[in-house]
């Protein structure tokens, strides 16, 4: 299962849940932050076919995640550490594995498991490698820039009409096609510096 929390974030979402979806991602858990773009359009399919179940931070916990009544925008962490528990109390007893993540962030199998695994190695298979002895298993995530680009990719649409009238709900290129390159090699390995916890469920 895959939770995050998002706002306005239309235009990127259809590729982040296919991709993860491809790697037999199998549950979508979104909390949408008093989003103003075509959001429910996007999602429509993948509500109906129970891919994704969709809450509303604001609605749940207002006192925290709504926007007008938070003094500093930095207090904001406290409606993501509300959503996290929200999540992991009805979850954690649900999903084998289960991780926290943003719409800009892309999980896959690197190299090395896929030679030692397996091309077609899912992410639920991998996982099964480090299950039997490990409860929390770490990321590391590689920073990609913008590849030169001052701004990002726009969908077909918005290239043709200029604006973001239309409803599509893609990217072209795609986000992953379009960031190549990326931090360089660290201490703590190629291209980051920091980590992106995957959380294992219940054995």
């Amino acid at each position: 299962v895959v939770t995050t929390l998002f706002k306005n974030n239309a235009l990127y979402l259809t590729e982040w849940i296919e991709f993860h979806n491809m790697l037999s991602v199998d549950r979508f858990v979104l909390y949408n932050h008093e989003s103003s773009d075509h959001y429910l359009d996007v999602l429509a399919p993948y509500l109906a076919s129970g891919l994704v179940e969709l809450h509303h931070a604001s609605a749940l916990f207002p006192a925290v995640c709504e926007i007008s009544r938070l003094p500093h925008l930095h207090e904001f962490v406290k409606c993501q550490l509300a959503i996290l528990t929200h999540f992991y109390l009805d979850y954690f007893h649900r999903a084998r594995h289960f991780i926290f993540m943003d719409t800009d962030e892309f999980v896959f199998p690197a190299a090395g498991a896929r030679a030692q695994l397996g091309a077609g190695v899912s992410l639920p298979q991998l996982l099964e490698v480090y299950t039997a002895t490990y409860d929390l298993v770490t990321v590391e995530f590689v920073v990609f820039g913008s590849s030169e680009p001052v701004s990002g990719p726009v969908s077909e649409s918005e290239s043709v009409s200029g604006g973001r009238a239309a409803a599509e709900s893609w990217l072209e290129p795609l986000v992953v096609e379009s960031y190549l390159a990326h931090g360089p090699h660290t201490d703590t390995g190629p291209g980051g510096a920091a980590y992106a916890a995957l959380n294992v469920g219940h054995k």
